[in-house]
């Protein structure tokens, strides 16, 4: 049975990933909110705290993979 092109349903894209300047944006503003009005904000500004921790954990693994595989091809032309 061929797909039926008229009845397929198109799914929005997905909203863009937060950059790093968006995460520390929100984290200034979440600290500004605990400091102001205690520890029921808390638990945002350590989630957001977390996520640029994520997001550069994956930046560096992602530049150790680029070296190792840079690495490995000057090694196998060797």
């Amino acid at each position: 049975m061929q797909p039926n092109h008229q009845n397929q349903i198109k799914l929005p894209a997905a909203p863009p990933l937060p950059t790093r300047e968006d995460l520390e944006t929100a984290l200034n503003l979440f600290a500004k909110l605990v400091d102001k009005y205690g520890t029921d904000y808390l638990p945002f500004f350590l989630r957001i705290e977390r996520e640029l921790i994520a997001l550069e954990e994956e930046k560096d693994a992602l530049s150790r993979a680029k070296a190792r595989a840079r690495l490995q091809g000057s090694t196998r032309r060797a």
